[in-house]
């Protein structure tokens, strides 16, 4: 699942004409182009074989995966706000923290959540990527 540097570099080209395209539209747009850099920058993390950035309302900012992105923002999104909701006596109540990290495994893969400024990143993992060690790196991206 792993991409190569080419592969990363056209897709980011892509999306940053996308994100061209649209310059002018407003903050929206400055923050899919500030995803986009992200997402390459994650994308050369070793250990990373796919990045989805998404807003707090599900909407995909920026991705390379080759995963559905879709998928990746709505499971982003479900433990993002799991994680802000606790219950006591069943009744749902708002927690005092945020999702530091998750990670989903199903079939071999693994996918590891991570809340950031305005939103949540999924990124895919590498088979031989540790979760623990990349958390700091990607922490220091997200800012």
């Amino acid at each position: 699942m792993d991409l190569t540097e080419e592969e990363i570099d056209r897709g980011l080209e892509a999306l940053g004409r996308r994100a061209g395209e649209a310059a002018g539209a407003g903050a929206l747009e400055d923050r899919k182009a500030r995803a986009v850099d992200r997402v390459g920058r994650l994308m050369r993390l070793d250990g990373v074989a796919g990045a989805v950035l998404v807003s707090r309302h599900g909407e995909v900012l920026a991705s390379a995966t080759e995963r559905d992105p879709e998928w990746a923002a709505t499971v982003a999104i479900f433990l993002g706000q799991a994680a802000r909701v606790g219950r006591r006596d069943g009744v749902p109540l708002e927690a005092a923290g945020r999702l530091e990290r998750a990670v989903v495994e199903s079939g071999g893969d693994r996918l590891l959540i991570v809340e950031g400024e305005g939103g949540f990143v999924a990124i895919d993992l590498s088979p031989h990527a540790s979760a623990d060690l990349l958390f700091p790196a990607i922490h220091a991206l997200l800012g």
